[in-house]
């Protein structure tokens, strides 16, 4: 398994979605998971201080969210994506079956984020997404088809964009 183990935090909504995804991923060779919902008792709280240290002192490669109501990522995880150069941000929609990656890559100029935006993504793509870890070579699979796919898009399709600098 190159560039394993891959260090994920849980913090999706609703808990029955993210226990499934932590059997999931918890049964699948590679993956350490961390439920940070259940390690704070609660939602995602608006002080982020106790989370953010967490998160920095376990290294996650990913963390997984809900999206908020009008499917934008939450102001938090915004937030450690901003500070944190490795860490990549998966937010899931479940009601839209939507999904936005939020990939941090390797760029001469710093760490750049692209986003990509998926519809109806099964959990074999999820895995294989999760497997990607900054300064990875390639994008994983799903995301090189879907990049594949629009490249031909003069009108540079949103489903690949990059957001900004780190």
């Amino acid at each position: 398994m190159p560039g394993g183990p891959y260090l994920i935090g849980l913090a999706n909504q609703p808990r029955l979605w993210r226990e499934m995804l932590q059997r999931v991923l918890d049964k699948t060779p590679g993956f350490i998971t961390v439920d940070l919902v259940a390690e704070r008792k609660g939602a995602l709280p608006a002080d982020i201080t106790w989370h953010h240290a967490l998160v920095e002192q376990v290294q996650l490669d990913w963390l997984v969210v809900s999206t908020q109501p009008d499917n934008q990522l939450p102001p938090q995880a915004q937030l450690w994506l901003d500070r944190i150069p490795s860490l990549s941000v998966m937010a899931l929609h479940c009601k839209l079956a939507t999904t936005q990656v939020f990939l941090k890559a390797v760029d001469p100029a710093g760490p750049r984020i692209m986003r990509f935006a998926l519809n109806e993504m099964s959990l074999t793509s999820l895995a294989a997404i999760l497997r990607y870890k900054y300064g990875d070579a390639q994008l994983p699979v799903p995301l090189t088809v879907l990049s594949a796919f629009h490249m031909g898009d003069s009108q540079g399709h949103p489903a690949q964009r990059e957001m900004h600098r780190s």
